[in-house]
């Protein structure tokens, strides 16, 4: 039995490590190199630049209206995506990725398709 507790312990404790750690707009600072998962109501989409291989900065709704958590699509899961983040406007959606710095700002940067999901 104690065996088990500790297995399932462990199975735990490393889905949390795998899924990444969720911060606060606030504290995303102190989360500069680590994968991590935000959750909010998309605010607002526009192009990284200009350019027509140009990921997508989404804004999504922060800890306070004040706050908001800025995530860059690359253009690689923009590509692959069969709908636009225009069409979410409103919506909660979850983003996890590494958070880095973009253009002297920080951001969540999504590489994967996989690591946007619906929110609840």
């Amino acid at each position: 039995m104690k065996f088990k507790l500790i297995t399932l312990f462990v199975c735990l404790f490393s889905l949390v490590i795998v899924k990444g750690q969720s911060a606060a707009s606030s504290d995303l600072s102190t989360q500069i190199g680590k994968v991590i998962s935000v959750c909010g109501i998309i605010k607002d989409v526009h192009l990284e630049n200009p350019t027509s291989q140009s990921g997508i900065i989404v804004t999504i709704e922060g800890d306070t209206p004040n706050n908001p958590i800025p995530v860059l699509v690359t253009y690689k899961v923009k590509k692959q995506m069969d709908f636009t983040f225009e069409s979410l406007k409103g919506k909660k959606v979850c983003f996890s990725g590494k958070v880095k710095k973009n253009n002297d700002k920080l951001v969540v940067t999504v590489v994967n398709t996989s690591d946007i999901t619906e929110g609840k």
